[in-house]
């Protein structure tokens, strides 16, 4: 049986574990508590399965802290009441699909989730601000059309590049869960970036590249597309354009 002083130490070191707050439990006799505190200690051992599910060394602590205020002579239910209930809504989040897909889910989960996120915050916004930017047909001298394939294909490009590598995550050696997270939310970002680089610089004719008029549209949507889907394609036009800058650069007028 773990002595008061025993659970004292634990909590003072924050080492409590799930075994130590369990062995509590079983020492309680129910037959000296009143119905408030039977009622109380009921709610807190509920939660177990969930602290079980968490296995977390703080939630652990906090619920013996709860009960160890719960068996106080006289009770302090106040307390106890309260810190029960923020440690249920914790441990309920805590235990939620996207708390578990993070902490148990593989690294191709992880890398899908992030992705998920970005969609889930990114689509939001552009139905909130599409009926502003509609109103307009160029920014800055620049077709909006054309700048929304674009974007739209280096997105597109970097989610299918995501899904057709997701099996490389699965082997892959990144133990860091954030940034597998990040890795997910962010590609469609570096997909849009680089596809609005490479038709900044198509459009400026830094690369001599010819394009027809008539499918000006097809071009950059497909080599948008090419941008995000391929890193090392994109990569590749970064050092050839950095080189045409320098070599227009060190030329003598």
């Amino acid at each position: 049986m773990t002595s008061n002083s025993e659970n004292k130490s634990q909590i003072e070191s924050g080492s409590t574990n799930l075994s130590t707050l369990l062995e509590r439990v079983k020492s309680i006799s129910l037959v000296k508590l009143g119905k408030d505190r039977q009622a109380e200690l009921a709610e807190l051992i509920n939660l177990l399965p969930l602290l079980a599910k968490v296995d977390d060394a703080v939630l652990n602590t906090q619920a013996l802290i709860a009960m160890e205020a719960l068996l106080l002579d006289p009770p302090n239910l106040v307390f106890s009441q309260k810190v029960v209930k923020r440690l249920g809504e914790r441990l309920r989040a805590r235990s939620g699909i996207f708390f578990t897909s993070i902490n148990q889910g593989s690294a191709a989960v992880r890398v899908v989730l992030g992705l998920a996120m970005f969609m889930y915050v990114v689509m939001p916004l552009c139905l909130v601000f599409a009926p502003f930017i509609s109103k307009y047909d160029s920014i800055f001298g620049m077709s909006l059309k054309d700048l929304g394939i674009v974007s739209f294909a280096g997105a597109l490009g970097s989610i299918v590049s995501i899904m057709v590598r997701l099996h490389q995550f699965s082997t892959a050696q990144m133990p860091d869960r954030a940034l597998l997270l990040f890795t997910g939310f962010f590609k469609p970002a570096v997909g849009i970036s680089f596809a609005l680089f490479l038709f900044f610089v198509l459009r400026s004719g830094l690369l001599p590249i010819a394009i027809q008029p008539e499918k000006t549209e097809y071009f950059f949507g497909a080599i948008s597309f090419m941008a995000g889907f391929s890193e090392r394609f994109a990569q590749d036009i970064v050092r050839k354009t950095e080189s045409a800058v320098a070599a227009t650069v060190s030329t003598p007028n």
